[in-house]
């Protein structure tokens, strides 16, 4: 709706700091740009996966834990039309309960489903629902932390700082790789009309530029679990000049496992997509399930 301007990457004075997927032809450049012309700067990103309470189920492989009737009552899923909806079918896919062809197939088919596969998503939903299979949908992030630690939840879709912040307060919680591909999306730096308007086209790029600082990386990563755009190689030599070596190993074993996630997801993965081509039948079949 013309929101949003276009970005001069000259205007961000380390732009060559980027990840090489989001350089012109790569997987992630598509997410910056609107009918060819750059809109935005990357901020952060991640390859998200189920959180369990590794004392009652130690090893996970499978987004079927969460569907897994030995759990029942004790597995969540996250109260989100544009998430829920969107790794469901990737799992009833792979495992051959379910065809899913979605209305694209780029990058992901389970992104955008047809309205015929979002009724069987949903369906599926809505009876482990009535069956008493999730202790919660939920939404609350601190809440979501709780239940992980105390086993009240032992597994949930769960944003990786919940997971962070569950083992500071020492949960023993889990965050795999998975057999049918985990969940990945990214989020950028728009600048809208309303800054050029004002003449706030400095302070735009300036917050781009910070954000693609090797030193916001390495920060972001450490207390969130998250990367931003910047190369991942910058990051890592910050940390090495900067941290101790544990502190550094630490971090280092944390981004191996996301790589691990990452390599989970091959040509399958899902994908973050919250304006599906069927948008008002999402939001509809969504609420269908909340209600059921």
């Amino acid at each position: 709706e013309d929101m949003i301007v276009e970005v001069d990457s000259d205007e961000i004075g380390n732009w060559d700091n980027i990840r090489s997927e989001y350089e012109e032809g790569g997987t992630y450049r598509s997410t910056l740009e609107s009918d060819g012309n750059l809109v935005g700067s990357p901020s952060s990103q991640n390859c998200d996966s189920v959180a369990h309470n590794r004392d009652v189920v130690e090893d996970v492989n499978s987004w079927g834990v969460v569907y897994d009737e030995e759990w029942q009552g004790r597995t969540a899923v996250l109260d989100d039309y544009a998430n829920t909806s969107h790794h469901t079918p990737m799992y009833l896919d792979q495992n051959n309960m379910a065809h899913i062809q979605g209305e694209t197939s780029d990058p992901t088919p389970y992104s955008d489903l047809r309205p015929e596969e979002l009724e069987t998503v949903i369906d599926f939903l809505v009876d482990k629902k009535q069956a008493g299979q999730f202790q919660t949908i939920w939404a609350s992030f601190g809440n979501i932390v709780q239940q992980l630690i105390s086993g009240e939840i032992v597994a949930t879709y769960a944003y990786e700082p919940s997971v962070i912040q569950a083992r500071d307060q020492g949960g023993n919680v889990g965050y795999p790789a998975l057999k049918e591909g985990n969940w990945e999306w990214n989020d950028h730096w728009f600048m809208t009309q309303g800054c050029t308007d004002r003449g706030r086209q400095e302070q735009f790029y300036q917050l781009a530029e910070w954000a693609l600082s090797p030193e916001v990386g390495a920060r972001l990563h450490e207390t969130r679990g998250y990367e931003s755009g910047c190369n991942r190689d910058l990051v890592v030599e910050y940390m090495e000049e900067n941290w101790e070596e544990e502190r550094v190993q630490d971090n280092l074993d944390s981004m191996e496992a996301r790589q691990e996630r990452y390599d989970a997801n091959g040509d399958v993965m899902a994908w973050n997509n919250p304006n599906p081509t069927n948008l008002d039948l999402y939001l509809e079949e969504w609420n269908r399930f909340l209600s059921a």
